[in-house]
C-alpha cells in the first residue's frame, strides 16, 4: 500500500518523543526501571526542574511512562516505563545506531568532539563542560582533562 509522504505518521511520533530530554528519560527508564523525580534530576544535571515536570507530565499523558504518588510526608512519587513505553526500545536504539554512523562519518571523536577543533575552541569545550560529572568523568578517563 502507497502512501503519500504527508500521511506517513513519523511526525506523530516525533512530537510525542523528540525533544532534548524526552528520549533520555525514557532510556534511563527502560535501562534502570523505576526512578524517583530526584535520581532523574541528578544524572540530568543541566535540565531545569519545570522543564523536567513537564516532560515527565508529557510522556505520562502519551501514556509512556507511568507515575506512582504514595501519600507521605514528604511526598514520594516514582515513574517508570509502561509496557506501550517500552514498544519504543527498538526505534531508540536504531536512532543510537544512526546517531553513531553519523558521528563517524562527519568526523567526531567517541568522546562528541568535532576533530576540526582548534586548541582553544577544544580548551573552552572543556571548561564549560567539566562541571557536568558524567562528561568531566569521560574526559577524565581519556586524558582530555586533568583531575
Amino acid at each position: 500500500m502507497y502512501l503519500e509522504p504527508e500521511d506517513w505518521q513519523v511526525n506523530r511520533t516525533l512530537s510525542i518523543i523528540a525533544g532534548k530530554w524526552k528520549p533520555i528519560i525514557l532510556l534511563y527508564l527502560m535501562e534502570r526501571g523505576t526512578m524517583r523525580y530526584s535520581e532523574i534530576k541528578n544524572i540530568l544535571p543541566r535540565i531545569t526542574p519545570k522543564i523536567l515536570t513537564n516532560q515527565l507530565r508529557e510522556l505520562e499523558k502519551e501514556g509512556l511512562i507511568k507515575r506512582a504518588v504514595y501519600p507521605q510526608v514528604p511526598p514520594k512519587a516514582e515513574d517508570s516505563i509502561t509496557d506501550y513505553g517500552s514498544t519504543l526500545k527498538p526505534i531508540l536504539d536504531a536512532m543510537h545506531e544512526w546517531g553513531s554512523e553519523h558521528q563517524n562519518r562527519k568526523g567526531y571523536r567517541e568522546d562528541g568532539i568535532h576533530t576540526s577543533l582548534n586548541s582553544w575552541q577544544f580548551s573552552s569545550f572543556r571548561y564549560e563542560y567539566q562541571s557536568i560529572p558524567f562528561l568531566k568523568t569521560n574526559l577524565i578517563g581519556r586524558g582530555l582533562l586533568g583531575v
